[in-house]
């Protein structure tokens, strides 16, 4: 792999190390990741964290705290989640 590349388009405003993401697909039994495998999933998990960043800036703002994010924003967060899962679970509804 040509970490220097990686690295010069990795220069954005927040990211995940390449080699981490690395690591977490060879833990998850990868025995070979691909550069492009890499840099997608990158974008992937900025994206979730992303979501999960403005769903909990939701609950904050909700909770009357618009620069604050606590511990409770995200249990509520979670559980929310959690119930509209085992709905479409037990509604047979297809996610999005």
């Amino acid at each position: 792999m040509h970490w220097g590349v990686l690295l010069v388009q990795k220069a954005r405003k927040r990211g995940f190390s390449l080699y981490d993401i690395e690591e977490f697909l060879r833990e998850a039994g990868a025995q070979k990741v691909h550069e492009g495998a890499l840099l997608s999933f990158e974008k992937e998990l900025e994206s979730t964290v992303d979501e999960l960043i403005n769903e909990a800036t939701l609950y904050a703002n909700y909770a009357g705290r618009r620069k604050v994010i606590k511990y409770s924003d995200i249990e509520l967060m979670k559980e929310c989640n959690s119930q509209l899962n085992k709905a479409v679970i037990l509604n047979n509804i297809k996610p999005l």
